[in-house]
């Protein structure tokens, strides 16, 4: 029993609303008036009526979402907070799910909330999120079926900015401030953890990196315009990388994905009486 009485839909509208608010201002913890305002604000957002006071037992007690130490509450688990801001994103307006989506994104690599609303509604994901931005990737690079040697160079300069070099191996990434950078690669290994992509070295694979010094087992790192000039290490990158096999299995998805949900949507167009 809670104290709310709010129906089932209700409590899981508010608790969802109150997970959205504190989830975007990055929160976990929260004093007595900073949690006595959310959920004002989450009742507002829910349109339900009810005493916070009584939320506030009910979301400890009932629900077993917060607990209590002193004037400080947190929720008892993070998750909790993922979960829920994730009903709320799949479940609210299509303007507000292009608004969500975008800033839910930008930690995609720190939490689980986006693959949590995936699902719930693979759809919405793969068309406002998935799609578009292999949509987009495909365009940047210029990518017209097959990845020949300037698509490549062009996929690692606009999306890395630094290539490592250890064990006769090389590979791409990010460092430094580069958001929008940062904020591309979180968005492909998320879409790299939902579809399984295979990231594993081929430790079979007899090609390695010469390395002209004593150094073959210490880290080393170039920009990335310096390392696509240098011919021998461009050349590897493009015949044996994680990389090239990473961007060749997005370009595979992005058509699939395309395919799939134009599918869907002819086959729900044509449940629809005329």
């Amino acid at each position: 029993p809670t104290l709310t009485k709010l129906p089932v839909n209700k409590g899981k509208d508010v608790m969802s609303a109150f997970s959205l608010i504190t989830y975007l201002k990055n929160q976990t913890i929260f004093n007595q008036h900073e949690l006595e305002q959310y959920l004002k604000t989450s009742t507002k957002l829910s349109d339900c009526e009810c005493e916070i006071k009584d939320l506030i037992i009910d979301l400890k007690g009932a629900f077993c979402m917060l607990l209590q130490d002193g004037t400080v509450y947190q929720y008892t688990h993070r998750s909790f907070q993922e979960y829920f801001a994730a009903c709320y994103l799949i479940s609210t307006s299509d303007e507000k799910q292009d608004q969500l989506i975008r800033e839910f994104s930008k930690r995609a690599e720190a939490d689980v909330t986006l693959q949590l609303a995936y699902g719930m509604n693979p759809k919405l994901n793969e068309e406002k999120l998935f799609i578009p931005f292999l949509s987009s990737l495909k365009e940047n690079i210029g990518y017209k079926g097959k990845i020949n040697r300037t698509v490549f160079r062009k996929f690692a300069h606009r999306y890395f900015s630094t290539v490592e070099i250890f064990d006769q191996r090389a590979t791409l990434s990010v460092k430094g401030d580069v958001s929008k950078k940062m904020y591309d690669l979180a968005v492909t290994k998320l879409i790299m953890e939902i579809y399984n992509f295979n990231t594993d070295f081929d430790n079979k694979n007899p090609y390695m990196l010469e390395v002209h010094d004593d150094k073959k087992n210490k880290l080393k790192q170039k920009s990335i315009s310096i390392a696509l000039k240098d011919p021998v290490l461009f050349n590897w990158l493009f015949n044996h990388s994680l990389e090239v096999r990473i961007l060749n299995d997005l370009m595979k998805l992005e058509e699939q994905l395309k395919i799939k949900n134009h599918e869907k949507n002819t086959l729900i167009d044509s449940l629809i009486p005329s």
